[in-house]
Order: structure tokens, then sequence, then C-alpha cells
């Protein structure tokens, strides 16, 4: 019986391990698109003052 808990313990630690690194691989993620839509948005304002500046 002791191997069976033992095992059990394993595999919740196991998978609480599994869920934060699951967690923290998402939020990078998250973190990485938000800095790619910042730099796209850069871009825009940057071709927008520069096609304002090239207009007039």
């Amino acid at each position: 019986m002791k191997g069976v808990y033992d095992l059990k313990k394993h595999l919740n630690r196991y998978s609480w391990v599994y869920g934060k690194v699951k967690e923290s691989i998402e939020q990078l993620m998250k973190n990485e698109l938000l800095r790619i839509v910042e730099v796209n948005w850069e871009i825009l304002k940057l071709s927008a003052e520069i096609g304002k500046n090239t207009l007039f």
C-alpha cells in the first residue's frame, strides 16, 4: 500500500510542477504577443508620421 501512496504523491508533485511550467510558458507567450503588438503599433505610428511629412 505504501508504494501506491508514494506513487500518488509523486504524481501529484509532478502534475503541480507541470502545471506551473505550463502556466509560465503561457505567460511568456502572452508577454511576447503583447510586445509584438507594441512594436507593430510603433511601426504604424512611425509610418503615419513619415507619410504625413512626405505628403506636405
